[in-house]
């Protein structure tokens, strides 16, 4: 019959590699988990990802409709204060000339 001492001895280290077990299990879980939701879920680092990549998209989209809108204010501007502007494309779009004036029209021979 084994000793109190030894039976004490056994059951602590039985309780010891238990929680082992257990701690070696809980932190297997904890890992897989975090990993799945470092690559799936709405936070993940791939939604990340692909979120900020069309964060820099819609920026530059915005840039550059900045840039056209000033083009427009410009061209605006120009069309209402400045007549030679107007004149302009009076003659290029629509042909018009001033009194006097004889317009020309060329037959393009090239397709």
């Amino acid at each position: 019959m084994p000793s109190r001492k030894n039976r004490t001895k056994k059951e602590l280290q039985r309780r010891r590699r238990l929680r082992q077990i257990v701690l070696a299990g809980l932190t297997g879980l904890i890992f897989t988990y975090f990993s799945v939701m470092l690559f799936q879920g709405e936070r993940s680092l791939f939604k990340y990802l692909q979120v900020e990549n069309t964060q820099r998209q819609l920026e530059e989209e915005v840039r550059q409709i900045e840039q056209e809108n000033e083009q427009l204010r410009i061209r605006n501007r120009n069309l209402r204060e400045n007549p030679d502007a107007i004149e302009a494309i009076a003659r290029e779009k629509l042909g018009l000339a001033r009194e006097g004036e004889v317009i020309y029209l060329f037959k393009n021979d090239q397709p």
